[in-house]
């Protein structure tokens, strides 16, 4: 069995934020990842692709556009949601900014794709059916971005 690269390994690869080619895939085992949220439980809403809740930034690359945003660990997508993009949406007047994080798995088995895409190199885009994605089954936990669990510790 193949064993996919790390997020390490695949910052590497690529050379760092949009300097390399994009490595996109169906992933060969289950993968976690962490994904902000405005409900708990999520709503199907919260797993939508971009395209599908707004329109296309300026220099926006259609891939990373027709996919959604998720992060390799807790920390930086509790952290990211708290301290970046809420501060940025109250700021648009935006009624329900992030409140939640989810936990959740890609399967290889349901065609999921999963690619990272940076800056940073927890942060990574994923493919797939919202309410797939969003289904119980594969959402492993939910809590507040004001709460701290220890995934990452």
């Amino acid at each position: 069995m193949v064993t996919p690269p790390t997020p390490d390994e695949l910052w590497e690869l690529t050379g760092g934020w949009r300097e390399g080619p994009f490595i996109v895939g169906v992933p060969v085992a289950e993968l976690v990842f962490w994904r902000f949220v405005r409900n708990d439980p999520p709503l199907t809403d919260d797993f939508a692709a971009e395209f599908e809740l707004r329109d296309r930034f300026p220099r926006e690359d259609h891939f990373t556009y027709r996919g959604f945003s998720a992060w390799t660990g807790e920390r930086i997508a509790r952290d990211t949601a708290r301290d970046v993009l809420n501060p940025i949406l109250e700021k648009k007047g935006e009624i329900t900014p992030f409140s939640h994080i989810a936990r959740f798995r890609v399967s290889p088995d349901d065609g999921h794709a999963c690619g990272w895409i940076g800056p940073e190199r927890e942060h990574w885009g994923i493919w797939g059916p919202a309410q797939d994605l969003a289904d119980p089954s594969r959402v492993e936990d939910v809590f507040s971005i004001l709460e701290r669990r220890e995934y990452d510790d």
